[in-house]
């Protein structure tokens, strides 16, 4: 029997996501909740089956049988949809950050805990092959401590109008750098932050009235335990490739990704080294996206949790925030 999907949001993300749904068995996207019907009617088009159209996620939930759903809107286009959604026992994905606000994201994961859903968070990151094979040893044991994360998301792209307004993207290190901060704290944690330092600046736009958030950036975050988390941010950079590198030391061990940046030249690859010596080299340019959604079907199915619960982006969200709060 298949999974009845819906999804509130119908524009970019919402479609990668269908369209991974779409290769994956027992899964059938049956609904879409959007304001404006005419603009469901890309998303509604490249479905193999037929799809609703709805206005209101709450009539949604009501008519569509759904079992799970994806919620794919900008940061200041969230509210109680998750709270109720769950409520009614549905399985949750939600593109990141969670919310706009910490308050309303802690109310989020609050509602889903309670509930018992699956839910998912939209950090592909986590299934590159040396992510997961660096966690599994740290989980192991063979790493030791945690001691640095070095990371950077530069770019330079000017974005949906609401991408370049602070109060509804939150600015590109709450919407975009989150994905990093994520890695950090995945790999950092769990201890807890004992000091965090930012510093956030608009360089080379201040001569645009219509762009408000920033362009450069530089988040550090010391451990409890003592790590340390270092993360630059640019929207000054190579124009439309995303380059989001990381590293990693470990006490035994480390790891060294390298991101392409969408680049036609060099390969995404990470270089995971123990004790000392090379432990793996991998070729990082599988479809993470599609992975983060096998994970989430399967984890309903077998009544699991998925691999980044809502927790986990509540804490990414904390941790950009702190860097907000301290710049």
């Amino acid at each position: 029997m298949s999974l009845r999907i819906g999804f509130v949001g119908a524009g970019q993300m919402s479609q990668q996501h269908a369209k991974r749904l779409a290769k994956i068995p027992h899964t059938e996207v049956v609904a879409v909740c959007h304001p404006r019907p005419a603009n469901a009617r890309k998303f509604v088009e490249a479905q193999p089956g037929e799809v609703t159209v709805f206005t209101e996620a709450e009539t949604m939930f009501q008519e569509a049988a759904l079992d799970a759903l994806y919620v794919c809107v900008p940061p200041f286009a969230q509210d109680d949809t998750v709270e109720k959604a769950v409520d009614q026992g549905l399985h949750v994905f939600l593109e990141k950050p969670i919310a706009l606000e910490v308050p309303l994201a802690r109310r989020m994961v609050e509602a889903a805990e309670a509930n018992q859903v699956v839910t998912q968070v939209g950090f592909q990151f986590r299934f590159r092959e040396g992510v997961r094979r660096l966690k599994a040893a740290m989980n192991q044991g063979e790493t030791g401590q945690p001691t640095l994360f070095s990371g950077r998301y530069w770019t330079h792209m000017d974005g949906n109008p609401w991408w370049r307004d602070r109060t509804k993207s939150g600015g590109q290190v709450v919407e975009q750098l989150i994905h990093i901060y994520d890695l950090a704290a995945h790999f950092m944690g769990p201890a807890d932050l004992e000091k965090t330092t930012g510093y956030l600046a608009n360089l080379c736009h201040g001569n645009r009235p219509d762009y408000t958030i920033e362009d450069t950036s530089v988040g550090v975050h010391r451990m409890q335990a003592g790590g340390v988390s270092v993360i630059t941010g640019s929207n000054n950079a190579l124009p439309m490739h995303f380059i989001g590198d990381f590293r990693v030391v470990c006490e035994n061990g480390m790891l060294d990704y390298h991101s392409s940046g969408q680049s036609w030249v060099n390969p995404d690859r990470s270089t995971l080294y123990l004790n000392g010596e090379k432990a793996g080299d991998w070729d990082e340019t599988g479809d993470v996206t599609l992975a983060l959604n096998e994970d989430f079907i399967k984890s309903i199915q077998a009544g699991h949790p998925a691999e980044i619960p809502i927790r986990d982006g509540l804490r990414a969200l904390e941790w950009v925030q702190a860097v907000v709060d301290a710049s």
